[in-house]
């Protein structure tokens, strides 16, 4: 089980990332 988590969260922190940089550019345009 502990396996299947320490993977889950491999993938959660570049999954967030890759949302964040696509609602990054989403923000400036608002923003601007």
């Amino acid at each position: 089980m502990k396996v299947v988590e320490a993977i889950k969260s491999s993938i959660n922190i570049p999954l967030l990332y890759i949302i964040f940089i696509s609602t990054f550019p989403s923000i400036g345009m608002t923003s601007t």
